[in-house]
């Protein structure tokens, strides 16, 4: 029966994905995907920008951040707070968010609204004013929004310092919000220069998805932002993609109630693969669930069910990328005194993986969840708007959804142990203890490079 199910359900997102996909682009650059959607008369509308926190200089990290707080602050013919309000008439709603690859704009609004959400659209692309006084003020909302969600949380401080360690010299070292000491030194000239680099057409891609037509949609672009210019290209940021040279570890002592481990693997995404090699990020999925997810992860199985060592296990993965990322394990432990059964049975999973091909019912059970979780997830607008927006501005094929499901079936045992071999080595991790305050570290961090000696928590 569950068989039969999955085939049903298998069968449902190959139809939802026949829907008409169509694809433009517009002389000043500008690309349009319109994707209909005809069950409610709604549209999602998005509009996402190449410009992410990964392209900022040293110095200026959190700038795309800030700017993404000031396209909600005004232009040359609206007022702060305009822009929400105005949204909100329409009876939709909006919100925005930065990532390391982009900056993204987002509205749910009735589809007979899209032409005057692109209006708006199309007004902040190029007008943008930023007053000094207001620039101040959201300063102050972005350093108190850094607080809550970093400083005064001790795990988010020590992932920014895990982070910083993982991916030294490479694309995603800072957060994107941005180190305090250079959000406070930002200043209206640097934004402004930044705006007018990063927010231009040919670096920005248009995203509807709805109860709409594409001819009518993509005229409704032309005629609202067809006409924004593109002006000459600044040349881009160019990163090597280096290989860990050392084993990274480092220990930090906090204030938390229990030790937690991160164990990070530095794993290519689908944005650093040549083609022929784009099935491992799928691999490294599988074997990501393979690890964590329900009963029968492997390390969930070992490290909470049958050792009892840890409160939780988790594992996570971001394969939709520009850059190489991490395959990340957290443990959250029930004692220090676990520290060292803890990392010898990671380590002895991970090779187990690496040298024994998993049997294919292990594999299917993963496959199948994954199946189930990119039906479900194709319900929304929202989502299919963010897949494909994600995929613009990374510049991966649009139709990848449309085979991804075929290309998860596809994986076999041994590529899952061909990709733990190749990535899941010591030269590729960094592990980090953090500490409750006060406890003594039975695991000890290694000597490392001087920059490594320097980093502190504050």
């Amino acid at each position: 029966m569950y068989r039969i199910w999955m085939i049903v359900m298998y069968c449902a997102a190959m139809n939802l994905f026949a829907a008409p996909l169509s694809t433009h682009t517009l002389p000043n650059g500008l690309k349009v995907v319109v994707l209909e959607d005809h069950r409610a008369p709604l549209a999602e509308v998005q509009v996402w920008y190449r410009v992410g926190s990964h392209q900022e200089p040293l110095g200026l990290t959190g700038i795309s951040h800030a700017l993404e707080h000031m396209m909600f602050q005004g232009t040359q013919t609206t007022q702060p707070g305009d822009y929400s309000r105005l949204i909100a008439a329409m009876g939709g709603s909006d919100n925005a968010f930065t990532s390391y690859d982009f900056t993204a704009y987002v509205q749910s609004v009735p589809s007979a609204h899209i032409s005057s959400v692109l209006k708006l659209e199309a007004d902040r692309m190029q007008h943008l004013v930023l007053q000094p006084e207001v620039f101040g003020r959201e300063m102050k909302a972005v350093m108190e929004e850094r607080r809550m969600r970093v400083d005064d949380q001790p795990l988010a401080r020590a992932l920014e310092q895990f982070n910083t360690v993982a991916f030294a010299g490479l694309p995603y070292q800072n957060p994107v919000i941005g180190w305090a000491q250079d959000i406070q030194r930002l200043n209206v000239s640097q934004l402004k220069a930044w705006y007018q680099k990063g927010y231009r057409p040919d670096h920005a891609s248009v995203i509807v998805v709805g109860d709409v037509k594409p001819e009518v949609v993509v005229q409704q672009v032309q005629s609202t932002l067809g006409s924004v210019v593109s002006k000459p290209q600044a040349p881009a940021i160019q990163y090597a993609q280096q290989k860990p040279i050392v084993h990274k570890r480092l220990s930090l002592n906090l204030p938390i109630a229990h030790p937690q481990l991160y164990v990070g693997y530095q794993v290519p995404s689908f944005g650093t693969l040549k083609a022929s090699h784009h099935w491992e990020p799928n691999a490294l999925i599988l074997l990501s669930g393979l690890l964590d997810w329900g009963e029968g992860g492997l390390l969930v199985e070992a490290l909470q069910e049958h050792h009892r060592w840890a409160h939780a296990v988790s594992v996570r993965y971001q394969p939709y990328a520009a850059h190489d990322t991490q395959l990340m394990i957290a443990v959250k432990s029930k004692s220090v005194r676990f520290q060292k059964q803890i990392e010898s049975k990671i380590k002895a999973i991970l090779s187990q993986l690496a040298t024994h091909a998993v049997t294919p019912k292990q594999l299917n059970r993963i496959k199948s969840i994954l199946i189930a979780q990119h039906v479900f997830e194709q319900d929304s607008m929202e989502d299919q708007a963010y897949r494909l927006g994600l995929l613009s501005v990374l510049q991966l094929p649009l139709y990848h959804f449309d085979k991804w499901a075929d290309q998860i079936q596809a994986i076999q045992p041994e590529q899952v142990k061909q990709v733990a071999a190749h990535y899941l080595n010591a030269d590729r991790s960094t592990w980090m203890w953090v500490n409750p305050k006060g406890s003594r570290h039975l695991v000890q961090p290694r000597r490392l490079q001087t920059w490594l000696n320097q980093l502190s928590i504050g």
